[in-house]
């Protein structure tokens, strides 16, 4: 089986580099943007298997990566993990995000999430599509909470 490539998008050099270490000790390969821009470059000539995206970003945010990965038939099918402390995760329901995790979030919620995206791409028809990656087949329910924080790990389309 190869290697499953993540990109991972945050502005943080910290946690972009802490991300990065912690996923590649899993065996990805990881490769990094420090913003959206960065980011659209990369997945243009890269294409990873999912992308870990900030939403709050400069330059070009998350959400303007979202918006042109669902407008390029080529990227619309990559998943996308949004993590952010940005909490309206309601908005981003039906956008093709496969996952939100609320910053800060455990590591192990991350793998569960990727393992989860990763396990849904194996599930294809005899056409090639990703058929339960489709933008309206999401997990609807929540999966680890925290008892003073709430919600941690939450699938959408469900309501936050």
């Amino acid at each position: 089986m190869r290697q499953r490539t993540v990109l991972v998008v945050e502005d943080d050099a910290a946690i972009r580099s802490l991300l990065s270490l912690v996923l590649e000790t899993r065996d990805y390969q990881v490769t990094s943007a420090a913003d959206g821009q960065q980011a659209l470059l990369r997945i243009h000539a890269e294409r990873p298997d999912v992308v870990l995206l900030d939403l709050m970003l400069p330059h070009v945010n998350g959400w303007s990566v979202i918006e042109a990965l669902e407008r390029d038939a080529r990227l619309n099918q990559i998943p996308v993990i949004v993590m952010s402390a940005y909490h309206d995760a309601a908005q981003l329901k039906g956008r093709g995000v496969r996952a939100f995790l609320s910053k800060p979030f455990d590591i192990d919620g991350l793998f569960r999430a990727l393992e989860d995206v990763f396990e849904a791409t194996t599930s294809t028809t005899s056409e090639g599509a990703m058929t339960s990656l489709n933008r309206s087949t999401l997990p609807s329910s929540p999966r680890l909470t925290d008892p003073v924080l709430g919600p941690r790990f939450v699938w959408g389309p469900h309501p936050i």
